[in-house]
């Protein structure tokens, strides 16, 4: 029984982060740490409502940082990695596999969840997000969707 619970944690630790998945980081973006994320369903077809905005919230000393209307591909699984330089945090959001085989003919947005520990109020937290390499001429380059200040 206890291998058994031993056997579940692990798993639920491979999961929950990107581990070696997801870790083709973008020039600029060498020793990003990869955080944990929790991806909605997708809630909306790429051609409906706004798009990117970052909303921050602090709940009992944690920062919770949430990517609303994010825009991938249908069916697509999101990593995401935070990089912390004098006084801001930058956070890039990426699909896990940059190199598809095929994709689906449709784009969707979620609601992107994750923590990030030890960013004191007032300090800068930008969201940058980039897009697989699939059909590209050129490799996908970060973006900057939004920049909030930490409450």
């Amino acid at each position: 029984m206890q291998n058994l619970r031993l056997a579940v944690f692990f798993l639920a630790l491979g999961t929950v982060e990107c581990g070696g998945e997801g870790q083709d980081l973008p020039a600029g973006w060498s020793g990003a740490a990869a955080l944990a994320v929790d991806q909605s369903q997708c809630e909306a077809d790429t051609g409906m409502g706004p798009v990117g905005s970052l909303m921050l919230m602090r709940d009992m000393g944690r920062l919770r940082a949430t990517y609303l209307n994010a825009q991938f591909r249908c069916q697509q699984r999101v990593c995401a990695f935070r990089l912390d330089e004098a006084g801001k945090t930058r956070v890039l959001v990426q699909p896990c596999d940059l190199d598809p085989g095929s994709v689906p003919k449709c784009g969707c947005l979620y609601r992107v969840g994750f923590d990030l520990p030890r960013v004191e109020a007032g300090s800068t937290v930008e969201l940058h997000r980039r897009w697989d390499r699939y059909g590209a001429t050129a490799e996908p380059a970060p973006m900057l969707v939004d920049s909030e200040r930490a409450p």
